[in-house]
């Protein structure tokens, strides 16, 4: 499997949860970020501190598995038989 290295300038989009990730807000104010496309700003390890869409002056930190890699705009082979 492979991994994923993101760096500061990367846009990624954020997946859509069922149920808010344990390590969110609390209050659920990163909760509109779902399925939204955010730019990374910064790389702390497995950190990932993202610009938030409503306040450019605000951020929030991400880790990768908060991450949708599912949708790419690579071009995808297709086998007929």
């Amino acid at each position: 499997m492979s991994t994923k290295m993101l760096k500061v300038g990367d846009q990624v989009k954020v997946k859509k949860f069922g149920t808010r990730p344990r390590d969110w807000n609390c209050d659920g104010e990163m909760d509109y970020l779902m399925g939204k496309e955010v730019t990374i700003i910064g790389v702390n390890g497995d950190t990932y501190e993202i610009q938030d869409i409503l306040d450019p002056d605000n951020y929030w930190f991400m880790e990768l598995s908060d991450f949708d890699f599912s949708t790419s705009s690579e071009p995808q082979l297709t086998v007929i038989l």
